[in-house]
């Protein structure tokens, strides 16, 4: 199988010669490879927390996965910036870099580009970063790439975009993770909710959805019960599971739904589910695995 990725080139840069550096990598690529087109759906910035006693004068890497998977499905200007606070023992700095990611080959071959900025500065200063190197005619979204229940998003950076990505299974404490996203929907400019666990519940909403469609007598049932059985570092796959299962059992007639959720180490899969609606409706039951080797963007299989 031929690798998605078909190059990939990165250099120093500074913040001021951030633009001026793209352009000269992008005049290379088309001068070495001109049937490459240039790909820019929108922006997206990839935040990330840094202790201040970091090099800032490093730029953050370019080449990590999930950037990389994400930029293949969803071409865009790719801003990865981290972030420490400065303070008196750690003054301001800044160091930058850019790069080309290229994919695909011959005809079919797209490139991105990517931004990597490490900055020590003040919360104040991120949001002006941010404007001065997204293109402003494509939506901005922002990926945070830390733990939302541990500490709060920066609002002033997260209300910038669209969008706000984030993965609610690093929440240690997953109340405390719902409760920071969802207080953002209070701001003026909030931004629209995506969280990566979503994406990894398809395969089991798929099945269910199949699975219920069939299930005309278990749906009649006036009252249905749900036990979801989760593994450890599932509960927030877990909760999203029974809100999207809850706001498809109780249409159309609001009957009631009865739920429990139980962690249990040995015997279950990333998460798995029982449906019944007593002795004479039968039950639906599914399962969702994990491939081996998976990385966080996987969404794995369901069996029912």
């Amino acid at each position: 199988m031929e690798r998605p990725v078909a190059g990939h080139v990165v250099r120093a840069s500074t913040p001021e010669s951030i633009e001026r550096d793209l352009s000269t990598l992008w005049r290379e690529l088309a001068r070495d490879a001109p049937a490459t087109a240039r790909a820019v759906m929108s922006n997206l910035v990839v935040f990330r927390e840094t202790s201040p006693a970091d090099d800032a004068n490093q730029a953050p890497a370019l080449d990590a996965a999930e950037v990389v998977e994400v930029a293949l499905r969803h071409p865009a200007r790719i801003i990865v910036l981290a972030h420490a606070a400065c303070g008196p023992e750690f003054p301001p700095a800044i160091a930058a870099a850019v790069g080309i990611l290229t994919f695909g080959s011959g005809g079919a071959r797209h490139a991105v580009e990517q931004i990597a900025i490490h900055s020590r500065c003040s919360e104040a200063a991120l949001p002006s970063i941010v404007r001065r190197l997204t293109f402003g005619d494509v939506p901005t979204s922002v990926w945070w790439t830390g733990d939302l229940s541990q500490s709060p998003p920066l609002t002033a950076l997260v209300t910038m975009g669209r969008q706000l990505v984030y993965d609610s299974r690093q929440w240690v404490d997953v109340a405390a993770g719902v409760s920071r996203v969802t207080g953002l929907l209070e701001h003026p400019h909030a931004p629209d909710l995506a969280d990566l666990g979503w994406r990894r519940l398809t395969p089991m909403r798929l099945a269910l959805g199949h699975g219920l469609r069939g299930a005309g007598e278990l749906l009649n049932a006036p009252m249905l019960r749900a036990r979801v059985l989760h593994r450890p570092g599932e509960e927030a796959l877990a909760w999203l599971l029974v809100g999207w299962l809850s706001s498809r059992l109780r249409r159309p007639s609001e009957r009631e739904v009865a739920v429990t959720v139980t962690e249990q180490a040995d015997g279950v899969e990333a998460i798995s589910i029982s449906i019944d609606g007593g002795e004479a409706t039968g039950m639906i039951t599914a399962t969702m695995k994990r491939p081996p080797g998976h990385s966080d963007l996987d969404v794995g299989r369901a069996v029912i």
